[in-house]
């Protein structure tokens, strides 16, 4: 049988604990302040309101809610924040010499300054173009347009989802995993 649909009353019941119950697990964190905790519990709330039926039916007692959303909340919240104060992003020069708040970006020019051999018998600049190419045609063909995105054209792995038409959380694990794919690759002796 099932359960009959919550009041008002008891959403906004349910809403003030889970509150008091995220500000008092962010209350525990030294990295934020009283304004960011508080955003961070509107926020927790928020997401409650948009589907409190549901949220009640699957965490039956605030206290849940909060532990399982506080988390995740609190951690979207600091890559927001950081994004909108560009930490961790470098001031680079663009193709026109302005200097701009970017990702730095590999162009193949930048690979090309000479192609003599190294001393020592190491590789030189051709040798590892060659080498490059070949891996980068042995990734998947998705994989391989994540890695031209991110690691030539300098796109963050948010943009270079939306280009190749998946989600942000696929992307990065498929992007993570033609890198390291590609390492493999170029650790290993071609055969010629």
């Amino acid at each position: 049988m099932d359960d009959p649909a919550p009041t008002p009353e008891d959403v906004a019941c349910y809403a003030a604990e889970l509150r008091r119950h995220v500000l008092r697990r962010l209350g525990r964190r030294a990295d934020l302040t009283a304004f960011d905790a508080d955003d961070i519990a509107q926020e927790v709330v928020v997401r409650f309101l948009a589907g409190p039926h549901r949220v009640m039916a699957a965490y039956p007692a605030p206290h849940i809610y909060a532990s399982a959303s506080t988390g995740s909340r609190a951690e979207d919240w600091r890559r927001s924040e950081r994004a909108q104060r560009n930490e961790g992003a470098r001031l680079v020069i663009d193709v026109a010499g302005q200097r701009s708040v970017a990702r730095p970006v590999c162009t193949l020019s930048t690979l090309l300054p000479c192609d003599t051999p190294t001393a020592g018998g190491g590789y030189d600049n051709v040798d590892l173009i060659a080498d490059l190419t070949a891996a980068m045609r042995r990734l998947e063909p998705c994989d391989r347009e994540l890695v031209v995105a991110v690691e030539f054209f300098g796109h963050s792995v948010t943009e270079a989802a939306t280009l190749v038409g998946m989600s942000r959380a696929h992307a990065s694990r498929r992007h993570t995993r033609a890198l390291a794919q590609l390492a493999t690759h170029l650790q290993e002796p071609l055969a010629c």
